[in-house]
């Protein structure tokens, strides 16, 4: 588990400490565990799956994926955090978002992905999502009281998925251009086919 039970910074402490981590050097995860230790409450919500038997989070058959993460966010005690204490949070996780948002797209192409999401930064920048994992629960300890991580990630791809950052890249410029080509190429083959037609008609009517 990342850091201690400690109290949720301020929207300005969160981003100056933000900017520090900017030039520190990623260092791993820490593990941490699937069981819940004895010492924290079942409002803890440990997992996910907690969410759904907790009726405060207000967790339903369409949203069970999609906890909302300013009621199911708590402290060490199990008391929800303040909607201040939620807002410093998601200060810092715009914060990182931009951070994020810098990473140069890969030098292959990206196939189904058109929006910079969870998705799209778990696939082609895994350390890079996992480094703002742990700078978000640096940030905010509550964040880490989980496994594993489920909270950070939750409130982290919530915030990309709120966004409009769509993936451009020239791997989906030269995309771009093998559709044009394979457009025309179909449409080249319909107007063969529609003479080929057409010439057969003119043969049955000269019998």
């Amino acid at each position: 588990m990342s850091g201690s039970p400690a109290a949720s910074l301020t929207p300005s402490d969160s981003i100056s400490q933000l900017h520090s981590w900017s030039s520190q050097v990623s260092v791993p995860l820490r593990p941490q565990s699937a069981i819940r230790p004895p010492q924290y409450p079942l409002k803890i919500l440990w997992t996910l799956e907690d969410c759904r038997d907790d009726p405060t989070v207000n967790v339903t058959e369409a949203n069970k994926s999609h906890p909302l993460m300013e009621r199911a966010v708590c402290h060490a005690d199990g008391h929800m955090v303040s909607t201040s204490e939620y807002n410093a949070i998601k200060t810092s996780t715009r914060m990182i978002k931009l951070e994020l948002w810098q990473l140069q797209p890969p030098n292959r192409k990206v196939k189904g992905i058109k929006r910079k999401t969870k998705t799209y930064y778990c696939a082609y920048h895994p350390a890079e999502w996992m480094d703002a994992i742990r700078k978000l629960e640096e940030l905010h300890p509550v964040l880490a009281l989980c496994n594993p991580h489920w909270k950070a990630d939750h409130v982290l791809g919530n915030s990309l998925l709120a966004s409009n950052d769509p993936l451009t890249c020239n791997d989906d410029e030269e995309d771009d251009g093998e559709d044009d080509q394979l457009l025309s190429s179909k449409k080249q083959r319909h107007r063969n086919k529609r003479e080929m037609k057409e010439h057969g008609k003119e043969k049955e009517k000269r019998k």
